[in-house]
């Protein structure tokens, strides 16, 4: 099974269980996969997080069902909220606005899942592409941090506007004139999630001989990885291709590679020193992996 179908199958299993407290365990075996790696898969699906997934779907169910003749405390556990106060919050911190007052204007329009036909799309790599598996030691990385969500796909709009900016403003030459660098191909890294606000850090650097106290620093810990080779690009189709091999990655590869993203390693992207000819552009996207269970 495809992980499109996965999802369309979590989606429809959320609609069907929206009065009961859903979790991040539960709908990862309704996958079939561990919570860490299902979370990431979803996130790559739907561009936000399993919960606020769940929240959002609940707000949308409840602006539908106000333009039916129900009452508020049945849409409320219908929702799964216990109390007519506790729903009445929520759907006007959502809103801004109170259930009573937006019923005046509630359209009759059942909210849709969103589409993952766009998902589908990797026309560069196919059923061709193959990853190197390697065992990768520990890299100290020193470069550029800043710290954005995936909600709403705020992380795409970030990570771009950052790579502009190390780009234009001389934090490229800047970096790569330090005595500490170890070799100049550069890294994206992403760390992990924070639960508690949703947000995460990306970090943009170089491979370090040592610390800095100029820079941001992280650690891309030893793991085993699949390395997967972005084909040549020209500037105009580079992104394009990044985020096509990542829906072939996760659509794909994963469901019948046997293996999971592990818990020990970080995912990054690794732009090697030929790539930095504006004319070929390359990248290898790392994914750390283990033995599916």
């Amino acid at each position: 099974m495809k992980n499109i179908d996965t999802l369309e199958h979590v989606l429809k299993y959320i609609d069907a269980n929206l009065d009961k407290t859903l979790s991040v365990e539960e709908l990862a075996r309704q996958a079939g996969y561990s919570p860490y790696h299902f979370s990431r898969v979803f996130s790559w699906g739907l561009g936000t997080s399993m919960m606020e997934y769940v929240r959002l779907r609940k707000m949308n169910m409840a602006a539908y069902y106000l333009s039916l003749p129900l009452k508020i405390i049945d849409i409320a556990m219908a929702l799964g909220f216990e109390t007519h106060s506790g729903f009445s919050k929520a759907f006007k911190k959502h809103f801004n606005c109170t259930p009573d007052a937006y019923r005046s204007q509630a359209q009759k329009n059942y909210p849709q899942h969103p589409s993952l036909v766009s998902l589908t799309t990797y026309t560069i790599g196919g059923l061709l592409m193959k990853p190197r598996i390697v065992t990768q030691p520990e890299i100290s990385i020193v470069g550029y941090k800043i710290t954005t969500s995936n909600i709403d796909g705020q992380n795409n709009q970030d990570i771009a506007a950052m790579w502009r900016n190390y780009h234009q403003s001389g934090d490229m030459v800047r970096l790569h004139n330090e005595p500490f660098v170890k070799n100049h191909g550069e890294y994206g890294v992403c760390m992990p999630e924070d639960v508690d606000s949703k947000s995460f850090d990306y970090i943009i650097g170089v491979a370090a001989t040592t610390a800095s106290t100029t820079y941001q620093s992280a650690r891309i810990p030893a793991a085993t990885y699949a390395v997967f080779t972005v084909p040549a690009s020209v500037p105009d189709n580079f992104v394009q291709n990044i985020q096509e091999t990542w829906n072939y990655i996760f659509n794909e590869w994963f469901p019948t590679s046997g293996y999971e993203l592990d818990t020990v390693g970080l995912d990054y992207e690794y732009y090697p020193i030929d790539s930095l000819d504006d004319q070929s552009l390359l990248c290898d996207i790392y994914l750390p992996i283990r033995k599916q269970s």
